[in-house]
């Protein structure tokens, strides 16, 4: 990995993911709200993105919690 964590196998994956949730529910709320609102997130975005990271993470990361979040953020009402 470009940090020079060296795994090995889908494990090894795993558990690097586990080990960084937060870094991981960050890249895919991006990609989670670049399809929901079509269009590229700006940097008036950062808000909510910080907004629902925090709030995904008092909820344990779960993903249906994850894409509720994302279609309840004002930048996807307001689309």
């Amino acid at each position: 990995m470009p940090d020079g964590t060296v795994f090995e196998g889908p494990a090894g994956i795993r558990q690097y993911l586990l080990d960084r949730p937060e870094q991981f529910t960050r890249c895919l709320t991006e990609k989670l709200m670049t399809y929901a609102l079509g269009r590229q997130l700006a940097f008036t975005d950062r808000e909510d993105l910080d907004r629902i990271i925090k709030q995904a993470a008092a909820r344990k990361y779960g993903f249906r919690d994850l894409v509720h979040l994302v279609i309840q953020s004002s930048a996807f009402l307001s689309k």
